[in-house]
């Protein structure tokens, strides 16, 4: 492998890192912020009957479904985390929208894992009454879902022009 592409390789890993270090640093700063100044289960209004930030554990996966599954929460989310960690960013070269997916939903991960290893709960805030409550990591995630659909979607239509339609009989 040429230097400059064992460089440019390396920039890459520092650059997936960096963005998942600091989605991570962003929602463990907000968390912390919430257990020391909100008591479990206040709310205070942000913005008048649109968002409150209240103060809520959740034991389960996303919007508190399965509350009793810590433990295999925890090994997903281990596994997800190495395998983003590991494999993220030699998958994203050359594909900026892929990189900003992968990138997002590490740092999300990250974010909630921390959580449920120091206190086997995840820390929720964002509360816009129409949905149930969720956090920063929670955001990074449903962005990195988001782009990631989109990045398969525009992916699977240039594979269609190169090689046609499936459904084209031709």
């Amino acid at each position: 492998m040429p230097e400059s592409d064992r460089v440019a390789g390396a920039q890459d890993y520092g650059r997936f890192w960096g963005v998942a270090a600091a989605i991570l640093l962003v929602d463990q700063m907000a968390k912390l912020a919430v257990r020391h100044g909100l008591s479990l289960g206040v709310s205070v209004p942000v913005i008048q009957r649109v968002l409150d930030l209240t103060h809520v554990q959740n034991p389960g996966a996303a919007f508190g479904v399965f509350p009793g599954g810590t433990a295999a929460f925890l090994v997903v989310s281990l596994g997800v985390c190495a395998f983003l960690g590991a494999a993220g960013p030699r998958l994203c070269l050359g594909r900026p929208l892929l990189f900003w997916a992968l990138a997002c939903q590490f740092g999300g991960a990250l974010g909630n894992l921390l959580d449920r290893l120091a206190f086997g709960v995840v820390t929720d805030f964002l509360d816009f009454h129409v949905w149930p409550v969720f956090n920063l990591a929670d955001c990074a995630l449903t962005v990195g879902a988001g782009l990631l659909i989109l990045y398969l979607i525009r992916y699977a239509r240039r594979t269609e022009e190169k090689e046609g339609s499936p459904c084209d009989p031709s």
